[in-house]
């Protein structure tokens, strides 16, 4: 699979609050892509994979918060996935790794990895979600949420979302 631009209908999982949050995500894994003509400094790398690990951690927990109130029946499958895609990036930012590397990594290794991650379990989940009448709602406001992120791709047309209300 190559470079992934933006966000692709065919990924959606028909619960928008999932899909907002998806499309947000797939948004910062996208500003690791480049041409290697965005030169970005090892300071300003590592803070974007930190503002990437805070959304990650947020996102896992209302996903799971979710899921566990529900009664989700693949609840520990999906958290394993989840806690396996936070040490990844966590170790990547701990990681001494060269810039074009740590780019390609989060960029495009765990860009793709979302995408599938999408694909498979994200829908089991939309569609038992569906099945059972569960709504999806934010139960955990952590520090990024706390901001009006969606107002971003409204006001500089860096980061498709939905149609405007």
């Amino acid at each position: 699979m190559g470079e992934l631009e933006g966000w692709n209908d065919c990924w959606s999982v028909g619960v928008d609050g999932i899909d907002e949050e998806h499309r947000y995500f797939i948004y910062l894994l996208n500003q690791f892509n480049g041409d290697g003509s965005d030169v970005l400094s090892g300071e300003r790398l590592r803070a974007m994979a930190g503002e990437l690990l805070t959304y990650t951690e947020e996102h896992f927990t209302n996903e799971e918060k979710v899921m566990e109130a529900a009664g989700y029946p693949l609840y520990d499958d999906h958290k394993y996935q989840h806690d396996l895609a936070e040490d990844e990036i966590r170790h990547a930012i701990a990681s001494t790794m060269p810039e074009q590397e740590f780019r390609a990594f989060l960029g495009r290794f765990m860009l793709n990895w979302l995408v599938l991650h999408i694909q498979s379990s994200d829908q089991k989940l939309s569609a038992w979600l569906h099945e059972n009448n569960v709504q999806y709602e934010r139960l955990f406001d952590g520090i990024i949420s706390g901001r009006d992120w969606m107002k971003l791709g409204r006001d500089d047309g860096r980061f498709p979302i939905l149609a405007a209300e």
